[in-house]
């Protein structure tokens, strides 16, 4: 099987980045998960590729709520390639563009019944926190990192 390469998406230029992260967010997550504004300025966007196929996508803005970090905002991976460490390297480079930025940490949200975002958010290093302003639903468990 072909390695997976990641690339920066532009959906607020490129049409068919924007198509297919959408197409993905369909793919990877519930019927009802409100779609994101992919063409948000602030926001950065990767696809991830197996081959030619879109396998995953994640995406970071800058925080509102925390405006010195960065918000992860989605990931999401196709059924058929979980479990192979995407979403730990996805974390990792969007750690790394935040870092380049001269962002001083990480904050995001995962659902309280998430297992796997949640264990995947403390092997790369997140804490539980509570956040000044909830940013989501009261479902929510709040993760940071510093720098």
């Amino acid at each position: 099987m072909s390695a997976h390469r990641f690339t920066r998406a532009d959906p607020q230029h490129d049409e068919e980045d924007r198509d297919l992260l959408r197409d993905l967010h369909k793919l990877t997550f519930w019927e009802t998960a409100p779609m994101p504004d992919f063409e948000e300025p602030g926001g950065y966007w990767w696809l991830v590729h197996c081959g030619r196929e879109p396998v995953a996508f994640c995406g970071m803005r800058e925080g509102y709520t925390y405006p010195t970090h960065v918000y992860l905002y989605r990931a999401g991976v196709v059924h058929s390639h979980q479990g192979r460490g995407l979403q730990r390297r996805m974390v990792r480079t969007r750690e790394a563009l935040a870092r380049k930025l001269g962002f001083r940490g990480l904050v995001t949200d995962t659902s309280y019944d998430n297992y796997r975002s949640s264990n995947t958010l403390i092997r790369c290093g997140f804490r539980l926190f509570i956040p000044r302003v909830r940013w989501s639903f009261d479902t929510q468990l709040y993760w940071h990192k510093e720098f």
